[in-house]
């Protein structure tokens, strides 16, 4: 596994050229927003094709114009098939001549938690010889009312296998850092499922306050269940390496006594802090991921105009 050189915020000023570039496909405004402004240039160009619904006009016009640009399509009917991606990264990587540091550039805007872990996945196991940096976009939406009616947790799954959590000591008690999003009964579930020794909750800030009173609203259930506001961690959506700083924190102080399970929901730049983190202390910390069946981004979802987004660089690969 490669080991993590650096973690600074993203410049659009200083990064235009890439080895390969790779974006998720959604079939609304905010999922190529990050691409169309941005700009990038690269030799390879990877679109990740993994929505459920393949059939609304947004869906067709965003694959039309990324195969336009000479992206190509890679299309994922389920989960299962989600293990394939990780050879694909790795083959178009590896189809690069060495240099000394390869650049990528990946919007994970449209692209759900359990792709993100495949990957990461692909730039710690690579075989390529040489650094790899990493540019991790992200385009924040507008504020929409989310239907919070159909959020029932159906189980829960680690992000990628690596992260399943692993100590000497598997008595050790859990302590329980969870991402929440607009997800009333997912939160509290998974709580009341590991019967953890502490509980901290992260909650994305924004400047917009529907967003917050709305969040608030939809996890009414979990503020009852933990009126403690030390154990209410805020954070600036668009700001992920504050995020980091923050997760890295918590989770630094635990792992010396307890082993931190952290709930990758939320936004999804929660779930790349959460990767992150947790390959800092890996193998001990947990990533896990609520499952909810399959979830369609909203059509009508708008960027708020807004890239925020981590550099991350990465080690050469010992083998």
């Amino acid at each position: 596994m490669r080991r993590i050189e650096s973690v600074t915020p993203f410049s659009a000023a200083r990064s235009t050229h890439y080895s390969v570039v790779i974006v998720g496909v959604g079939g609304n405004a905010r999922s190529l927003f990050a691409l169309d402004e941005l700009v990038p240039e690269a030799p390879v160009k990877i679109g990740l094709d993994c929505s459920p619904d393949k059939t609304t006009a947004g869906m067709r016009e965003n694959l039309d114009r990324l195969e336009d640009q000479g992206f190509v399509i890679h299309r994922f009917e389920d989960e299962s098939q989600y293990s394939g991606i990780e050879s694909i990264i790795n083959s178009a990587l590896e189809s690069r001549l060495p240099t000394t540091v390869s650049k990528i550039l990946i919007d994970i805007s449209s692209i759900n938690g359990r792709v993100l872990g495949e990957l990461w996945a692909s730039l710690c196991s690579n075989s390529l010889r040489s650094r790899i940096q990493c540019d991790f976009v992200y385009s924040p939406a507008q504020f929409y009312q989310p239907d919070t009616t159909h959020s029932s947790l159906l189980g829960l799954d680690a992000i990628h296998p690596w992260f399943q959590g692993w100590t000497i000591t598997p008595d050790i008690a859990v302590s329980l850092i969870i991402g929440i999003g607009f997800e009333p009964e997912i939160a509290a579930g998974i709580h009341q499922m590991y019967e953890p020794n502490g509980v901290w909750v992260f909650m994305a800030d924004s400047p917009d306050q529907r967003y917050r009173k709305s969040l608030e609203a939809a996890n009414q259930l979990l503020i009852t269940e933990l009126p403690d506001p030390d154990r209410w961690l805020e954070y600036p959506i668009n700001s992920p390496v504050d995020l980091i700083v923050g997760l890295d924190s918590l989770v630094g102080q635990l792992v010396r006594v307890q082993r931190p399970v952290i709930v990758a929901g939320g936004p999804k730049v929660f779930a790349l802090a959460s990767l992150i983190v947790a390959s800092l202390y890996y193998p001990t910390v947990s990533v896990i991921r609520p499952m909810r069946g399959h979830l369609v981004e909203k059509e009508s979802l708008k960027p708020t105009g807004e890239i925020c987004g981590v550099s991350v660089g990465f080690d050469i690969q010992v083998s």
